[in-house]
């Protein structure tokens, strides 16, 4: 803990980032990122950031039709009070249906496809 006017402040610090798509090479408005059961939202800029006291976290991303990424021993000390961690979240495989017919599995059409671009 620090002194501050004489009492002491929590030891906090501050991790912050920005939530992207590489493949569309845009931010992720409406991400969410979780960081010891708290949660934040990021808006047109991409941006998040949580206060937190000083220890070792696990902070994850993930938004729909992304995967999800977690960052683990993200530390926030003395040392490491701002911190920053950014997230490139691809895109999600999508698959098509699997038509059932007189107890038989059709497959009328499956379509499965990576929306990764190399």
């Amino acid at each position: 803990m620090a002194v501050v006017s004489g009492r002491l402040a929590p030891a906090v610090g501050v991790v912050s980032g920005k939530v992207v798509s590489p493949q569309k090479n845009a931010v992720i408005v409406g991400a969410t990122v979780t960081a010891n059961g708290l949660s934040k939202v990021t808006g047109t800029s991409g941006y998040y950031a949580f206060t937190l006291p000083y220890g070792t976290y696990t902070i994850t991303a993930s938004a729909p039709g992304f995967k999800t990424q977690s960052v683990s021993n993200v530390t926030i000390d003395v040392d490491h009070m701002v911190v920053e961690v950014d997230f490139s979240l691809f895109e999600a495989v999508n698959v098509g249906t699997v038509a059932m017919v007189g107890g038989l599995a059709i497959a009328a059409f499956v379509v499965a496809y990576l929306l990764f671009k190399s």
